[in-house]
């Protein structure tokens, strides 16, 4: 049972080094070797999203239209931009103008089959965990389903419910969208500018000329842009324990994060004035305890 455990971990180390060698390439300062061996599949794969966006467009492919506005966070990159806190942030704009909004999430990872009511106690695994976090944040109606019209759908028929917030969903052309907002890092941006697999990019950089806005993350101020900014450390077993930011001051710690670009957490880290972590590493798939042990174990 050891050398299981074992091998899960010698997996996941070579998976997390495999995604760092590929971001090296995506997000040089300049095209590399592997963007250009690669660049016949990004070729084949922008013609494919294209094509796919133009069949929508001219309703050859169905496309839901909900009873209700519905508005579109989504990137054109692979990763973490910011998305998740950007919709719990315009659930609020929203609230404090009168609308009741809905959020509908994809539950990245969770295990869900149908369509699921998500609450601030429901388990991460279940729904995925930024399902669980928009709930818990917003305390408003949150549903996760694999295929987004559905969800819409389902939502816009609850009682109350007059506006529809899709965390990410840009490239689900089958639901119909009213306004469409594209989240982007100011600073990793679009990387090399070439579609996957040869760059980060889901769609080409072009596809963001039809987009309604296009929100920074940590642009300037002449952009529509967004800063995030830490408040407080929360404990994740017991959210209503919380401490202040210069609580970790002096201190040797361990940082794990699972969001989709860590490295922004280790630079907020460092510049709240914390110790630089003793380790510092990402959870790029949802570990098993047992993992997690061997983990904390290697580091103590």
């Amino acid at each position: 049972m050891k050398s299981y455990w074992q091998k899960m971990v010698t997996i996941i180390v070579c998976m997390k080094f495999i995604e760092i060698w590929l971001t090296t390439h995506w997000y040089a300062s300049h095209k590399t070797w592997l963007a250009y061996v690669l660049s016949p599949f990004a070729l084949l794969f922008s013609a494919m999203v294209t094509i796919r966006r133009f069949l929508y467009q001219k309703k050859i492919f169905a496309v839901y239209h909900a009873s209700c506005p519905v508005i579109v966070v989504g990137n054109i990159t692979v990763g973490g931009v910011g998305k998740t806190p950007f919709v719990i942030s315009l659930y609020f704009f929203l609230k404090e103008r009168g609308w009741n909004p809905g959020i509908v999430s994809r539950g990245y990872k969770g295990k869900y089959r149908d369509f699921v009511f998500v609450t601030p106690t429901s388990d991460p695994t279940d729904v995925g965990d930024e399902a669980v976090l928009l709930s818990r944040r917003t305390e408003g109606l949150v549903l996760v389903c694999r295929d987004r019209s559905r969800a819409v759908q389902v939502l816009s028929q609850q009682k109350g419910c007059n506006i529809i917030l899709s965390d990410d969903g840009l490239q689900h052309y089958a639901m119909y969208r009213d306004l469409e907002i594209a989240v982007c890092e100011a600073r990793r941006q679009y990387g090399n500018g070439l579609c996957l697999p040869a760059g980060p990019l889901r769609e080409p950089v072009s596809r963001l000329q039809r987009v309604d806005i296009v929100a920074v993350n940590g642009g300037h101020e002449a952009e529509a842009s967004f800063h995030l900014q830490p408040v407080s450390f929360v404990n994740v077993l017991d959210a209503s324990i919380s401490y202040p930011l210069d609580f970790l001051q002096g201190k040797n710690i361990y940082a794990m994060t699972g969001i989709g670009a860590p490295q922004r957490f280790l630079i907020v880290s460092i510049s709240w004035a914390l110790t630089s972590p003793l380790w510092f590493f990402q959870i790029i798939i949802h570990l098993r305890p047992k993992i997690l042990l061997l983990f904390l174990t290697k580091m103590s």
